[in-house]
Formats: structure tokens, C-alpha cells, sequence
């Protein structure tokens, strides 16, 4: 099933096209352009239309939970533990801790969705660590802003 994914073709036909230094029509960049300016709104209806199937009783499972304080605490800790054990420029240190510090992506949906992988529970994981961020990403950031 993963061989039909189109991202997964389009990463191909891309590396292919910069590879060889292939020119691109313009229809074709124009269309790839009005997809991506689409993306963001259809990724939230089918986040909406997840979140609609909720039940109180869902949010006392705490895997939704676990998962949301791994992305949010336990991941930027250890790569903030990484980072100083890698030889990078502050910087790209501070751009890679933060941005392990995000909320679970909504593409993490879409698969859970294609592949029949509880969506339900990705769907919170997404929600609580996008509340939680509030809350956790201001953190990091002042954590990181002391890295030297």
C-alpha cells in the first residue's frame, strides 16, 4: 500500500527532476502551486471531521496522552541531548530542538487514516499536543535561547 501513496511518487518524480536538471512547464508549477495553497485547508477539514468522531470517554485512554508528553517533553529533551553531542552551528541546534518541540504533525492522520492505524487516537494526540504546545513550545524556546 505504501507504493501507491502519491507523496511518495512525487518525492521520486521531484528527485528525479533535480537530479537530471530537468526544466518544468510552468502549467505544472502553477498546478503544484495551487495544491499546496489547498493544502492546509483540506488537511483541517479532515482533522475536523476526525475530531467530530470524539467521545469524553476517548480522552480517559491515556495513550493519547503518553503520546502528546513524548512529542512535547521527553523528544525535545533528548534532542537537545543530541544536538550538543553532534557538531552543528547554534542554530541549526536550536532549529532542530525546536522543531522536534512541535505538535504531531496532521500528516501523521492522513497515514493513520490510509492504513487503518486508530485515527482516532491520532487525531487526539494531535489536538492535545496542539493545546499542550501553548504551553510547552514557549519552554523550549526560552531553553533554547540559553544553549551556547
Amino acid at each position: 500500500r505504501m507504493i501507491r501513496l502519491p507523496s511518495l511518487w512525487a518525492m521520486v518524480i521531484a528527485s528525479i527532476v533535480a537530479i537530471l536538471h530537468l526544466s518544468v512547464p510552468q502549467s505544472l508549477l502553477t498546478a503544484a502551486q495551487l495544491g499546496g495553497q489547498a493544502y492546509a485547508p483540506t488537511v483541517l477539514v479532515v482533522v475536523g471531521g476526525a475530531l467530530a468522531d470524539w467521545r469524553k470517554a476517548d480522552l480517559k485512554r491515556p495513550i493519547a496522552w503518553v503520546g502528546s508528553a513524548t512529542r512535547l517533553i521527553l523528544m525535545p529533551g533528548i534532542a537537545l541531548g543530541v544536538v550538543g553531542l553532534l557538531s552543528v552551528t547554534l542554530n541549526t541546534a536550536r532549529a532542530l530542538v525546536l522543531q522536534i518541540a512541535m505538535p504531531v504533525a496532521i500528516n501523521t492522520l492522513i497515514l493513520a487514516q490510509e492504513f487503518d492505524a486508530v485515527p482516532t487516537q491520532v487525531s487526539q494526540s494531535i489536538a492535545l499536543s496542539t493545546l499542550g504546545g501553548i504551553l510547552t513550545i514557549p519552554f523550549w524556546f526560552l531553553v533554547i535561547l540559553h544553549i551556547h
